[in-house]
């Protein structure tokens, strides 16, 4: 603590399984209150199973919209993002955590400007480089010595015990090199198996010790140690913790492990409790499960009965996934014409998330992107372009922009693959939204063309229509607002009314917010009213548009009281679903009519409750609000 309460840059390294993450999360939550202007966090992934570290940029990207600045005007250019960043943070009181760094190269870039913060490095080597260069101080964290280690493993599985069999109790606290982790392993089956002496448990690791390929240095003693709990786990056990290895990660529900399983939620529950009490597994939210690094690289290497096994378990995992996200975003996103899926194979688990949905979608979308890259590479080319159309609203709406246009473009790819038009107009159409959200209107129009001419070409007429509102959007974004409103008119007749209820009131919806951008407020009222009025069954980030769009109708008109009440049901609905950018802007835009009134104390308030709400978001449209309205944070 004495080192991180110091502030700069800290090093804290050491072997794998030895806590150095469990150290700077438990260091960071205590100190967190002394750093006011905000808290950074990445995972590197600098040794994590199956993948590449996480690339400077990426890391860079998100932190300099966390810090405010727009997706449009972050630098495509390394050298000038790192620039920035260290500019933006000189000066700034910042916790920053930069967890599992591979080395130096990784986090030279992620280093803030000089100032009163602190930064806090993860990694398996010491970076010495990096020592010399930026002054960091280095924090070691050896193994605990043989003592340490045994009270460590006498307060796992109590005095009795280990006086009992103090010879055995220490061999244990040998043969697991003293790593906290391969204690955690041990410990667990000493604490579930009470007949099992510890002798035995010695003995099985000694065996162990002499028999298995290790992994390369100092995680010898944990690969013997995770082998051995393996192999004493129960068979259904054993396959289970087989069968997630080829999950992607972060963390699993328990219904996409018994998709993979294909077996029923509850048996599959019990398995997976019984990996976290063999300390394979650690429950760490109410019904998903994740687990050490070590643990994963572990299971994914271990034997399949053959290819087809693996590939079968994979299957069921994206149909899981597919099924499960489509149906959270027509849940979600009622204004949107449905694709059709191939049938799920037997055995998976297709939840119904809704109401839900959303909450939904904010706790799965991390895996869904992991899956989502998983049937990139694995060749489920239909299961990549389909995820892309499920991840697309909601990825947008999250001012998540750089992942929706990377999951567009992995569709997009495996369309092509696939020699299949319509499924790369659907990835074209959500291409453009990322490309409009990053501020580059011409290339979001060329994909919205070429989109257009696929859906035209195979006759998809709602799917056509649908590419049509996107066009408005895009229209509204880069200002052309005469078009914007001819476009949301021709579009209003293509749903007359008894017609679909959705999609006629977003498309009321589209007109009235043109006619609003063109100052003509009065049929825009008309309109806002007409959309909710034939809005039956309208998602809420639907509903919470549309009262954004009637609050600005109102405001328009001067009717301060009505667009108050507007713009705070939009800002509920949107808090409802965890849109908090969202919220905040409509908050933001209620102040500011407060503010046009001279009612500045109403004013006040509503800036207060969009800091509030940005502060809940990484969305650069949040961080953008916050740096906007930094005078009223108390």
């Amino acid at each position: 603590m004495d080192a991180l309460s110091a502030g700069g840059v800290v090093v804290i390294s050491g072997m794998a399984g030895v806590g150095k993450t469990t150290l700077a999360l438990h260091g960071a939550h205590r100190i967190a209150d002394r750093f006011g202007d905000g808290h950074l966090y990445a995972d590197l992934h600098g040794f994590g199973p199956g993948g590449e570290p996480t690339p400077p940029g990426e890391i860079l990207d998100r932190f300099l919209q966390a810090l405010g600045v727009a997706p449009a005007d972050v630098p495509g250019d390394l050298a000038v993002r790192a620039g920035l960043f260290r500019t933006l943070t000189t000066g700034r009181r910042l916790l920053i955590l930069l967890d599992n760094a591979a080395g130096a190269d990784q986090v030279r870039d992620l280093l803030p400007g000089a100032g009163p913060g602190l930064t806090v490095i993860t990694s398996r080597g010491t970076l010495p480089t990096l020592l010399a260069r930026v002054g960091a101080r280095p924090l070691v964290l050896r193994p605990p010595d043989d003592e340490e280690a045994l009270a460590l493993l006498v307060a796992r599985v109590g005095t009795d015990r280990t006086r009992a069999e103090p010879v055995a109790a220490r061999e244990i606290v040998a043969r697991t090199g003293g790593l906290p982790l391969a204690l955690a392993v041990v410990a667990a089956r000493a604490v579930t198996q009470v007949h099992l002496p510890l002798s035995a448990i010695a003995a099985e690791l000694r065996a162990a010790h002499g028999t298995l390929d290790a992994f390369a240095g100092a995680d010898d003693e944990v690969r013997a140690v995770l082998s051995w709990s393996y192999r004493a786990l129960e068979p259904e056990a054993a396959r289970a913790l087989r069968v997630l290895g080829a999950h992607p990660g972060p963390d699993v529900s328990v219904a996409a492990a018994a998709s993979m399983l294909a077996l029923p939620e509850p048996h599959t529950r019990t398995l997976l409790r019984a990996l976290v009490a063999a300390a394979l597994l650690v429950e760490h939210r109410p019904g998903r499960f994740a687990a050490h690094d070590l643990v994963r690289a572990f299971a994914a290497g271990l034997p399949w009965s053959g290819d087809q096994e693996r590939r079968e378990a994979v299957h069921r995992l994206l149909d899981h996934c597919l099924h499960t996200a489509c149906e959270a975003a027509m849940a979600v996103f009622t204004a949107r014409p449905r694709i059709p899926l191939p049938p799920a194979l037997p055995g998976v688990v297709v939840s119904a998330p809704s109401p839900d949905a959303a909450t939904w979608f904010a706790d799965e979308y991390p895996v869904l992107l992991a899956a989502h890259d998983l049937a990139h590479r694995d060749g489920f080319g239909g299961h990549a372009w389909r995820l892309a159309w499920a991840l697309r609203d909601f990825l947008s709406r999250q001012g998540l922009w750089h992942h929706l246009q990377t999951s567009q473009q992995l569709g997009l790819a495996a369309a092509q693959r696939l020699g299949d038009r319509l499924a790369e107009a659907h990835c074209r159409r959500g291409l453009a939204l990322a490309e409009a959200n990053l501020g580059r209107y011409s290339a979001a129009r060329e994909q919205l063309r070429q989109a257009a001419e696929g859906f035209d070409a195979a006759g998809a007429v709602e799917f056509l229509a649908e590419t049509h509102r996107f066009q408005i959007w895009v229209l509204d974004c880069a200002g052309d607002h005469e078009t914007q409103l001819e476009l949301a008119e021709r579009l209003l007749e293509t749903y007359p009314p008894g017609t679909a209820a959705s999609y006629r009131a977003s498309a009321l919806n589209s007109v009235s917010w043109s006619e609003i951008r063109l100052g003509r407020f009065g049929p825009a009222l008309a309109h806002a009213r007409a959309a909710l009025a034939s809005g039956e069954g309208l998602g809420p980030y639907s509903l919470a548009d549309t009262w954004h769009t009637l609050g600005s109708a109102q405001a328009g008109l001067g009717d301060h009281e009505a667009a108050e009440l507007s713009f705070t049901r939009s800002a509920e609905v949107y808090l409802r679903v965890g849109a908090h950018a969202l919220a905040a802007v409509a908050l933001r835009t209620l102040g500011d009519v407060h503010r046009d009134a001279g009612r500045h104390d109403q004013a006040d308030a509503a800036y207060r409750r969009a800091l509030a709400a940005a502060g809940g978001s990484d969305d650069p449209r949040a961080a953008a609000i916050s740096a906007e309205l930094a005078v009223y944070r108390t």
